[in-house]
Order: structure tokens, then sequence, then C-alpha cells
């Protein structure tokens, strides 16, 4: 919670919250973005060579990866900002030259 505002959560919400956190944090620790990365590339290399029978096998897997990949990083269309009047969000947009 942000600091001068008094908790006003009951305490199994904040004990879920905990638990919540920890288990995101376990989550990251275990590579599964790096995993799923990996797996998407092998998709594209056997959809490249048509083996079709591996790419049912490696799309379960893709799939089970990112089931967990979103417990701790959720989806943008999920993502809500929020900031307060005093120090407004600037977003900022970079463009770069096509090559």
């Amino acid at each position: 919670m942000s600091e001068g505002k008094p908790d006003t959560r009951t305490r199994a919400q904040h004990n879920r919250a905990i638990r919540q956190e920890e288990l995101r944090q376990k989550l990251a620790a275990g590579a599964h973005l790096d995993l799923a990365i990996d797996l998407a590339d092998k998709m594209s290399k056997a959809a490249d060579e048509k083996a079709s029978e591996n790419i049912v096998a490696l799309k379960s897997a893709f799939d089970a990866r990112m089931k967990l990949v979103n417990k701790y990083m959720p989806e943008l269309k999920a993502t809500e900002l929020s900031t307060d009047p005093v120090n407004p969000l600037v977003v900022s947009m970079l463009e770069f030259p096509e090559e």
C-alpha cells in the first residue's frame, strides 16, 4: 500500500495479498516466460518443416506456460494505472525511423 493511507483490508485480505505476492515472485523466478518464448520459436520452426504432430505437443506446452506467466504478469487489458493529482502520470511516445 502507499504510505500515508491506512490499511483498511481485513486480516484475511491482507494475508491473501501476501500469499499472492509470494506466488508471483516464485513464478517469476521459474523462468516460465523464457521457456514460453523458446516453445514459440520451436513451434515456428516446426510449422516451417510441416511437422504437425510436433506442433500440437508444443502448443499444449506453450499454453500451459502462458497460463503460469499470466499469474504474475497480467495481460495489458487487465492492467489499470492510477496516479495522484499532485504528480500526474506522463506518457511519452517514441517513434523510431523505419529501416
